[in-house]
């Protein structure tokens, strides 16, 4: 069904963005705007604390894991490109999961919390290593590289396991790809919670909206127009962050500050 948004503040307006819930729906992980450091807490707002600190900085679209012990997450050191990181939900240090001159971003955990799915940052030259999106088994440290994924970024593991959608649908019994989003310039795709459907959103003209797809039909239905939230902050780079609560409210970060200009009259001494 297509309507325009009709927005209300989450938790009264929090400036954050990259916001995941647990599986469980009990608690949730994001990164503060506009110094994006980890925070987690419980789905109602209370308990709130932080857990990355510097030198560590810049972290991106957190992700908890399946059982709710761990997060994963992008991040920066000094001098270095952006990385996958791991750090248990109670603090402590985070632990790097790559590393080297090429950047990675969008860790994704699979059903069964035991690997990681990641793409390369986008914004590296292709020359510093592969491009294919990776699996990572955290316990053998094994990296399997999925075929046919150079140039595809962005991925995201169905919560059933299927399938992996990143631009592209990849089947994973299959090992096949299959066109999903036609044409659409897309960004922050989300599964929903049953596997059925991916939420993503795209331009449509001048404007932003949020689209919905389902593979068993590939049909897109546009759900709901951006732009009647008011302007959005480009809260990663040059696209505006979506993302999905576990009701199947669209999340989105406003801009809520505003612009003035002013005369002053000064007095030199």
């Amino acid at each position: 069904m297509r309507s325009p948004a009709r927005s209300r503040c989450f938790w009264g307006g929090i400036s954050a963005s990259g916001l995941t819930f647990s599986k469980d729906g009990k608690h949730l992980v994001f990164a503060s705007y506009p110094d994006n450091e980890l925070w987690y807490g419980n789905s109602d707002g209370s308990g709130l604390r932080q857990l990355t600190f510097p030198p560590i900085h810049g972290v991106m679209i957190p992700r908890i894991s399946p059982d709710g012990s761990r997060i994963s997450f992008t991040a920066n050191m000094p001098g270095k490109p952006p990385q996958i990181y791991v750090i248990s939900v109670d603090g402590g240090d985070p632990e790097a999961i790559t590393s080297g001159s090429q950047g990675s971003e969008d860790p994704i955990w699979s059903p069964s919390g035991d690997a990681l799915l990641h793409g390369p940052w986008p914004l590296d030259d292709a020359t510093k290593g592969p491009t294919a999106l990776q699996i990572v088994n955290l316990k053998t440290r094994v990296v399997t590289a999925i075929p046919g994924s150079s140039g595809l970024f962005s991925p995201k593991w169905s919560p059933d396991g299927r399938y992996l959608v990143a631009l592209k649908l990849y089947d994973m019994n299959l090992h096949t790809w299959q066109d999903l989003t036609g044409d659409h310039r897309v960004a922050y795709p989300e599964w929903t919670p049953d596997s059925k459907c991916v939420v993503f959103n795209a331009e449509k003209g001048a404007a932003r909206w949020e689209y919905r797809v389902c593979p068993a039909d590939r049909k897109i239905q546009p759900i709901a127009d951006m732009a009647a939230s008011g302007k959005l902050v480009e809260a990663f780079g040059s696209w505006e962050w979506t993302g999905l609560a576990p009701d199947g409210s669209i999340l989105a970060l406003r801009d809520a500050s505003t612009q003035e200009i002013y005369a002053l009259d000064v007095k030199w001494p």
